[in-house]
């Protein structure tokens, strides 16, 4: 008599080590998205300081965090598209990987701007006021990337909590919704007589928006797949 062979446990135990094997990844991810908005942090600090030289050195190290970024997004691309139709939750694990690496281009936008400003920029036509509601913007920012990160690195063991920190990131964008406002609306009005500078400080301020809304998009599904690992407990 042949032994049975539990084909459905196979399976299961192959999905759980290609969910494994992602989560791993997508923290990776997280990781190197998170360092590059610290690094942003400095820039514009630095550069509301005038500090040309500081904005210039650490401009490489945003840049080199979005190229890691770029690469473990690829990797886990090209890792999903080998399990083939095995991963139920795919195309919501492959948005997570893409909106995550926008984030870090995003970044990378804002601090090639900030770049920008030191080299070419008329640095005083900034007012203090507004540096302080730049940066106050990327703290929101950051604040709402903490939850981000927190909901990554518990999806697995801790899926109701990592639920939890996402909806924190959808609570969040509120606050940031109402600063981007509010430094529009002053920016247009501190830097009507600098058009370069006005552009220039458009650009980022814009892109640092975008990046809030990707960072949601990001803990929606995240939301998901916290509920599936939950469901599965």
């Amino acid at each position: 008599m042949s032994e049975y062979y539990d084909y459905e446990k196979e399976e299961r135990v192959q999905v759980s080590l290609a969910e494994s094997t992602l989560e791993e990844q997508m923290l990776g991810l997280a990781r190197s998205v998170d360092d590059s908005i610290k690094e942003l942090r400095q820039i514009l600090e630095g550069l509301s300081k005038g500090d040309v030289d500081l904005v210039k050195s650490r401009y490489e190290k945003v840049r080199g965090a979005k190229n890691m970024a770029e690469r473990v997004k690829d990797d886990a691309l090209r890792y999903m598209a080998g399990l083939g139709v095995m991963l139920y939750n795919s195309d919501v694990y492959r948005s997570v990987f893409l909106e995550l690496a926008r984030v870090a281009m995003n970044i990378d936008g804002v601090a090639h701007r900030a770049l920008l400003l030191a080299e070419n920029g008329n640095i005083n036509s900034i007012p203090v006021e507004l540096w302080s509601m730049i940066l106050s913007l990327v703290d929101s920012l950051q604040k709402q990337y903490n939850s981000l990160l927190s909901a990554v690195r518990i999806l697995s063991s801790n899926p109701n909590r990592s639920f939890q920190e996402a909806n924190n990131v959808l609570s969040l964008e509120e606050e940031i919704d109402n600063l981007y406002r509010k430094t529009t609306i002053a920016m247009y009005r501190m830097l009507r007589e600098d058009i370069i500078v006005l552009m220039l400080v458009r650009d980022l301020v814009d892109l640092l928006e975008d990046s809030a809304d990707l960072m949601r998009n990001v803990a929606e599904n995240l939301r998901f797949l916290a509920l599936y690992r939950a469901a599965r407990k």
